[in-house]
């Protein structure tokens, strides 16, 4: 599993899944204002919290990290509920339907995944395995709906890159979640074995570098 576990803890998916992340609702923010103003708050708000996400990140502060990934993940699962509860009779395949269902029920185990990491002191890599699992099952059936949407031609452009904005902010955080809880059983195992130094945790927060 060391491979699996090493694609989510390279700077480079965090990073880039981050900026794209961002400049996806950057885009649908300046698109929303024209002509009829629909969501522009909602993406500014999205946008501005994981640029926040990304600088507290950096800057180790954790516990804002915490929040502001929380929140991000909460309006992200509001967003697919909606749509999730809106979606049957709309016009869209039955088959479009289902996968928006099973779509929004994967962002939902990953935000609960979150909140239950945030109760771990000792690293638990299983929740985390079972977090990118679901992430690459959501990317999977997003990536299908895509598919039947160009072939349907029952999709704008727009929500096309508001779900890549989504999933390259969950991708984002699932990585930064993964490099915590690496840092978290480090200093677990360090603290059990007597060695947990200023110099071995300055060592270990080495982890954070973008």
């Amino acid at each position: 599993m060391k491979w699996f576990e090493n694609i989510f803890t390279k700077s480079k998916l965090m990073i880039v899944s981050g900026i794209l992340g961002i400049l996806c609702f950057v885009f649908l923010a300046v698109n929303a204002l024209f002509p009829f103003f629909v969501g522009f708050v909602n993406y500014v708000i999205v946008a501005a919290l994981t640029i926040a996400l990304m600088v507290c990140y950096k800057k180790e502060e954790t516990s804002a990290q915490k929040t502001l990934a929380g929140a991000v993940l909460a309006v992200i699962v509001f967003w697919y509920w909606q749509i999730s509860f809106g979606a049957f009779g709309q016009g869209t395949s039955l088959t479009i339907d289902i996968l928006e269902q099973v779509l929004t029920v994967a962002l939902t185990v990953i935000l609960i995944i979150h909140i239950v990491l945030q109760t771990d002191h000792k690293g638990d890599m299983i929740l985390i395995y079972i977090n990118q699992v679901v992430l690459i099952v959501a990317i999977l059936v997003q990536t299908a709906e895509f598919v039947l949407q160009i072939i349907s031609k029952t999709n704008m452009y727009y929500d096309k890159i508001h779900s890549l904005g989504v999933l390259a902010i969950v991708t984002m955080i699932t990585c930064m979640e993964a490099r915590i809880q690496k840092y978290k059983a480090r200093r677990y195992n360090a603290m059990n074995a007597g060695i947990w130094t200023p110099e071995e945790r300055t060592k270990s927060k080495k982890i954070f570098k973008f």
